[in-house]
């Protein structure tokens, strides 16, 4: 953790317009990953570009707004990361697995809950659920 926040504040020194991280969450731990995050949050506040190369679909469908899939070295998709990580064919394409919340979701419509596909985010999910709760109860 430490070598990566070493080499990072390495480059920040330079100020580039264009950060590129590779794998930026292997290995590292929940403080680690939200130091990371942190920093990402000031480096576009500053108008940065951010590029982010990883296998982590779960910290992509959290944190990332675009994503552009690649497979064999061709892009196969580039839009919004909600787009992408919902549709099974595409991640069929990709060497991926669908992420986990997806396959939640997909479990859910099996009991008779379905939540909105424009909905993926953990946080949101569980907004989803507590007004589902909330509603069912009233009933």
């Amino acid at each position: 953790g430490e070598s990566k926040k070493l080499a990072t504040a390495s480059i920040l020194c330079r100020d580039p317009d264009v950060l590129v991280f590779d794998e930026p969450t292997l290995g590292q731990d929940a403080k680690e990953i939200n130091f990371f995050l942190g920093l990402i949050k000031n480096e576009l506040e500053r108008g940065k570009t951010i590029i982010i190369v990883t296998h982590n679909i779960e910290f992509t469908v959290e944190h990332v707004p675009r994503t552009i899939l690649m497979s064999g070295g061709q892009i196969i998709a580039d839009g919004p990361t909600q787009s992408i990580f919902t549709n099974e064919f595409l991640i069929s394409k990709s060497s991926l697995i669908m992420p986990q919340i997806y396959l939640f979701k997909k479990e859910l419509r099996k009991i008779g809950i379905t939540i909105p596909k424009e909905v993926i985010r953990e946080s949101e999910i569980i907004n989803f659920l507590d007004k589902y709760l909330e509603n069912k109860s009233t009933i």
